[in-house]
């Protein structure tokens, strides 16, 4: 009989080499395990059979235990099969809604896998085989140019995006505008481009939509600067009429008035006349409509030459709902500056300006004479002065009068009433200036 640790020995030898044997599939080690038994004396038959009850035991305990491993692992895919899938299932039904077509050309081989959206578009069968020159091949002539030109520009790195015609195997004409990007094998100087993908939607209806309203938007800007044409032909026609009834009137006040009336009527066709010249038929740049109207008051006062008119502007546009009552405000205040400033045969200097400040405009006109008297009086004054407060109302601007070397009279309106051409414009406009001899 063999001694007690001996017998354990040979028991934990024989238990480990058939745990081995029934875990293991590696050839190698089951030679490795025979040879090393063939070195040994007899076994005792208990010694294995408890030898391979013990390796029965933790083959058990092993199976269990990869077991659990197992299936943890299969969860895990499971839930990230599922997670895909649904994943998949999103794309696929924002595509569908967004009515986009997804396509990917290889540009080794040329062969371009494609949505169903592409296929129906082209006029496709799913079954058939096409390449990225087919696809280009039916571009329109008149856009192909340009898309090959970012096609290529693309392959330098980078996305591209371009709106273009595509001919329908039916004839017709669609719009599509495509998104891609340009793949590439290894980085660096090394890089070379082997795929190109993206998405293409039909864009027609938009597209034909913009056209259309193109179209309509000129129709009504033609219609427009025919309006002010026709309105400045008629002031045109009353200004004829004011002239042949003051060659029957002597001097006196009713030719002053007809005067004055005469200079209101000419702003109006002025600032109509600078619409119908303009390209934007729903502002008036006021500055240079400011400078002219004060070159026509100085050219028809009594001694042009002795009065200097300085007009400086910044650059503001406004309405014509603005630009007329402003026009004829500037023409009153100038006007009276004119006639009650300087006493005749006296030289003297007017200055006008309009500038942005903050949340106002502020328009300032004075003169280095004595200015009219009424304008800071409390009486009800002429109809100059009436017209100027009643002006000044329908700009929602409140009138100062100061009399410190001279006269001048200040208007501040909400800069709302011409609005930034810029949003991002900095505070700082540049100047328009101008001063007659």
């Amino acid at each position: 009989m063999l001694a007690r640790g001996e017998a354990r020995d040979r028991l934990i030898v024989l238990a480990s080499c058939a745990l081995a044997l029934a875990v293991s599939s590696s050839l190698d080690l089951v030679e490795a395990i025979h040879d090393y038994l063939d070195g040994l004396e007899h076994f005792e038959a208990d010694e294995v059979f408890t030898a391979f009850i013990v390796a029965a035991i933790g083959l058990v305990w092993y199976s269990r235990r990869r077991l659990k491993d197992f299936r943890r692992e299969l969860n895990r895919r499971i839930a990230a099969e599922a997670s895909l899938t649904l994943a998949e299932q999103r794309l696929a039904l924002a595509v569908e809604a967004a009515d986009v077509g997804l396509w990917d050309c290889d540009l080794e081989t040329g062969r371009m896998e494609r949505s169903h959206q592409l296929d129906e578009v082209m006029g496709w069968n799913a079954a058939d085989l096409h390449t990225g020159e087919d696809f280009l091949d039916r571009v329109h002539p008149a856009d192909a140019e340009r898309v090959r030109g970012r096609v290529t520009e693309a392959m330098n790195g980078g996305a591209y995006r371009v709106e273009f015609r595509v001919l329908r195997s039916d004839g017709s004409v669609a719009w599509l505008e495509s998104r891609g990007r340009v793949l590439f094998d290894g980085s660096g100087s090394v890089a070379r481009p082997n795929r190109i993908a993206g998405t293409v939607m039909v864009v027609t209806d938009r597209v034909l939509s913009a056209e259309r309203l193109k179209a309509s938007l000129a129709e009504k800007e033609t219609l427009l600067q025919e309006v002010h044409h026709r309105i400045k032909n008629n002031l045109q026609g009353l200004w004829s009429l004011i002239q042949l009834e003051k060659r029957r009137l002597g001097r006196g006040a009713i030719r002053d008035r007809l005067d004055a009336l005469e200079g209101r009527i000419q702003v109006m066709g002025e600032i109509h006349k600078a619409l119908y010249a303009s390209e934007n038929v729903s502002t008036v740049d006021i500055g240079p409509q400011l400078q002219t109207l004060c070159e026509g008051i100085r050219n028809i006062s009594p001694r042009p030459e002795l009065i200097s008119i300085q007009v400086a502007s910044d650059p503001l546009r406004c309405s014509l709902d603005t630009a007329i009552p402003l026009g004829m405000l500037v023409h009153e205040i100038v006007t009276n500056a004119v006639k009650h400033a300087f006493p005749e045969g006296s030289p003297g200097r007017i200055s006008v300006s309009l500038r942005r400040a903050g949340d106002t405009v502020r328009l300032m006109v004075s003169d280095d004479g004595r200015g009219d008297g009424t304008l800071d009086s409390g009486e009800p004054g002429g109809i100059g002065k009436q017209l100027i407060q009643s002006l000044s109302g329908q700009l929602c601007g409140w009138v100062t009068v100061s009399k410190l070397e001279g006269t001048t009279v200040t208007v501040e309106m909400p800069a709302g009433l011409f609005p930034l051409s810029d949003p991002n414009s900095s505070s700082h406009h540049p100047v328009l200036e101008a001063e007659p001899v």
